[in-house]
């Protein structure tokens, strides 16, 4: 989680309806192969095979 917080910008979200929508969005992306297929990868890559986050 440090990682993430530390290399990443705060989200610009100004109202619930703009999360409530990014959410949804995701929820479709969750249900495409393809889309998942990478995020899976991309997370690998990310963590390495044998990194070790304290």
């Amino acid at each position: 989680m440090k990682k993430i917080t530390n290399e990443n910008i705060p989200a610009p979200y100004t109202n619930k309806r703009e999360v409530v929508n990014l959410l949804n969005s995701a929820v479709l992306n969750g249900e495409n192969e393809e889309i998942k297929k990478q995020h899976i990868k991309n997370i690998k890559d990310m963590l390495g095979k044998e990194r070790i986050f304290e």
